[in-house]
């Protein structure tokens, strides 16, 4: 579980939750993104060094395409893959 500093920075970058009620939180200027289920109230951390690996820095914007594909930007472009995870 994060710290609180990660909740003081956070701010829901997409806005409503998905249908399977995850929503992704990102801190501001940070090496981090989390997936919070508004549901369950699990909350999973991803950055560039721990164990939910983040293959990217400085995370700036998370969007969903037409597709339902989760792209994360920042220094680098990446999918998130629902199916790995």
């Amino acid at each position: 579980m994060p710290n609180n500093d990660f909740f003081k920075k956070a701010y829901i970058q997409l806005g409503d939750a998905d249908a399977n009620g995850w929503a992704w939180l990102l801190p501001n200027h940070s090496s981090q993104a989390a997936r919070f289920n508004v549901r369950t109230k699990e909350l999973i951390v991803y950055t560039n060094n721990g164990k939910q690996l983040l293959p990217i820095a400085d995370v700036k914007h998370i969007t969903r395409d037409a597709y339902g594909n989760t792209w994360i930007g920042g220094k680098g472009l990446c999918r998130y893959n629902e199916k790995t995870k």
